[in-house]
């Protein structure tokens, strides 16, 4: 008597088996009939919370026997699918994670590869479809290596993937995700904390790398009225790999003096390579060049220290005092405006912190 199991049981088996593993993750998205060439996909539920949070995640399913692919082989180099190289496109472009998912029977393990990963480790980042198989070839075989393991690794690693949408207003052909204008909006003063938090993302963006962090204590003037303020605030000596660009936003137009010509777009400044960087997340007192040693300030960061950059959790208006060549600042002051920009130029940042901010009278790109 044979003790293969027939097709379709052994697809049901698998699939209720990742069903099982994601149980408690996600809600399930199926189609009513297979005409996406996708299996089914996951909504995720935000970590540590019963609520459906925004990540979608898709899976193709396919399964292996243990008399096609015993425990040596798959140990040796993987799982295999054999896919239509149209739907290996389409899965590539689609506009949320695609994964290859394979039921390794001899091993009762799953794994899978983000199709966009699979792709281009093979083909490369520049793939060229009407290169992919022989000409005329429909179908291809597709590996995806043992160390791929569907474990709880994997599945917490899951929320990383996100969605954006692309209906919305670009940005010199950049999607941002939103509707507001980059140029002319102002957040409203930030709690602290998510100030630091924010700035620290934004150096993290720019590939900023720390080689010491300082005490802003040295330089800043400390008394009564001042401490709470500058427990709050650090100064920073490292590099930044990525061009930092901000803006000027006083000297940004806001109306129109005649819609047909362009508006301007203001004085932008740049800071790259070895930097200081002064984060005041609660300037309170500490608005003025008074309360700076600059001296000091010039003998703790040393002779050779680049460019310094200041964010200041205030206004423009308020930042206006710590606009000083002594300082070798790299431009105006990162004040409200112009991190304003920063965060809405970057479309992962404004989701992650898009909860935490709040605008002053918000500006539409196009209202």
């Amino acid at each position: 008597m044979s003790t293969t199991i027939p097709e379709e049981e052994f697809e049901d088996g698998y699939v209720l088996e990742l069903r099982r593993r994601l149980h408690g993750r996600s809600l399930w998205l199926e189609y009513d009939r297979d005409r996406g060439a996708i299996d089914l996909g996951i909504r995720l539920k935000r970590t540590g919370t019963n609520e459906v949070g925004q990540t979608r995640v898709w899976f193709q399913l396919k399964g292996l026997h243990a008399a096609t692919l015993n425990a040596a082989k798959f140990n040796d180099k993987g799982a295999y699918a054999d896919v239509e190289i149209a739907h290996l496109r389409e899965w590539y472009d689609a506009p949320e994670v695609v994964y290859i998912a394979v039921w390794v029977e001899s091993i009762s393990e799953f794994v899978a590869l983000d199709v966009r990963e699979l792709v281009e480790n093979r083909w490369g980042v520049d793939v060229r479809w009407e290169e992919v198989g022989e000409p005329g070839q429909k179908s291809i075989r597709v590996w995806v290596p043992p160390s791929c393991l569907v474990d709880e690794t994997f599945l917490d690693d899951l929320d990383r993937h996100a969605s954006m949408r692309i209906d919305t207003t670009t940005w010199r052909g950049q999607y941002l995700g939103h509707r507001l204008d980059p140029l002319r909006n102002e957040l409203d003063v930030v709690e602290p904390s998510t100030f630091s938090e924010l700035v620290d993302a934004i150096l993290e963006a720019h590939e900023f790398v720390l080689d010491v962090e300082l005490d802003a204590a040295e330089v800043l003037a400390v008394d009564s009225d001042v401490d709470v303020h500058l427990a709050r605030t650090r100064l920073l000596q490292g590099r930044l790999f990525g061009t930092l660009r901000w803006p000027f936003p006083l000297s940004i137009e806001y109306g129109y003096t005649d819609p047909a010509e362009p508006r301007e777009e203001g004085q932008w400044f740049t800071a790259h390579g070895k930097v200081s960087i002064l984060v005041m997340a609660s300037p309170g007192a500490l608005r003025t060049r008074a309360d700076l040693d600059e001296a000091r300030f010039d003998q703790l960061l040393g002779g050779d220290t680049g460019q310094t950059v200041v964010f200041i959790n205030d206004t423009e208006h308020g930042a206006g005092p710590w606009r000083t060549q002594g300082l070798r600042i790299a431009g105006t002051p990162v004040g409200l405006g112009a991190l304003s920009t920063l965060v809405l130029l970057t479309p992962a940042l404004h989701r992650s912190f898009a909860g935490k901010l709040r605008w002053r009278r918000p500006v539409n790109r196009y209202s």
